[in-house]
């Protein structure tokens, strides 16, 4: 089983665990040591490079449902999906959700029925962006996502990831910061999605050979639906949720090649409203 680590943002490769050094005979607690971070220990003594720092912005989600058997979605849907994704990289998720296709699993098939559902897919390839599912007609992405991003974010999210040791080997240390930039109230939810950054399947209407296909949604890191699970119910302006875990990933992944992304949602009656999310 190989070993890597995901690139993400804030992602940096120190355990994030406080721990002890034993320095000129005195016992000294390592962790964040800047004030300025969102989980600065006033305790810490060495800095073990784990400090978290989230920048107030709000990002936009999109992506297309798409299949290795639909011939327009290897033509115009790949050329779409990748021009959207590099002039909106760090500022916006992809998400490919695949339907029913070689790249479908018993993982990652009812996360895409729940996305389907709210996006209300109708065929492929179909495009979606933040609230709005805009089927096939993508010219107005670009500015939707501009204005998304031009809001003042209610909350921003900030993400410390590291390869578990010890009893934690093959496993990943998460740790995710929710920094409230407005007192929120109602029901809050937390998606935490592995996506293959790349991965390699035949695709009808592709001139690529072999095709690799990025961004595919492959499953959900927790043990909750598309939407993830409850993080909070209120939070003030200036405070800041942490939500720790340690993530068991599939054996046979190349870790080099995957994302782990995290959304937070608003839930609304019996449906949810996306709010934000880091990026890829």
């Amino acid at each position: 089983m190989k070993h890597y680590l995901i690139i993400l943002t804030a992602l940096l490769f120190a355990s994030c665990q406080e721990s002890t050094l034993l320095v000129d005979d005195v016992t000294a607690i390592k962790g964040c040591t800047d004030p300025k971070s969102v989980n600065y220990n006033p305790d810490a003594v060495i800095d073990n490079g784990s400090c978290v720092y989230i920048d107030s912005l709000q990002n936009s989600i999109f992506g297309k449902f798409t299949a290795t058997w639909c011939g327009p979605c290897g033509g115009w849907g790949v050329a779409r999906f990748e021009e959207l994704y590099a002039n909106h990289k760090g500022r916006a998720l992809a998400m490919s959700l695949q339907i029913n296709d070689a790249l479908t699993t018993p993982d990652n098939g009812t996360l895409v029925d729940e996305f389907s559902a709210k996006w209300q897919y109708t065929g492929t390839p179909n495009f979606f962006v933040n609230e709005n599912f805009v089927g096939t007609g993508t010219s107005g992405i670009p500015g939707e996502i501009t204005s998304k991003n031009n809001q003042t974010p209610k909350l921003s999210i900030g993400t410390h990831i590291t390869q578990g040791a010890g009893k934690n080997t093959g496993k990943l240390n998460v740790n995710v910061y929710v920094k409230a930039l407005d007192n929120l109230s109602g029901t809050y939810t937390m998606s935490a999605l592995f996506l293959y950054k790349e991965i390699q399947a035949a695709q009808n209407g592709s001139t690529q050979n072999p095709h690799i296909h990025h961004h595919v949604l492959a499953k959900s890191a927790i043990a909750a639906g598309a939407f993830g699970e409850e993080v909070f119910t209120s939070l003030s302006a200036g405070n800041v949720y942490h939500w720790a875990r340690t993530i068991e990933y599939n054996d046979n992944w190349d870790m080099s090649k995957m994302e782990l992304v995290f959304i937070i949602w608003k839930k609304t009656g019996t449906g949810y409203e996306f709010v934000n999310c880091t990026t890829n």
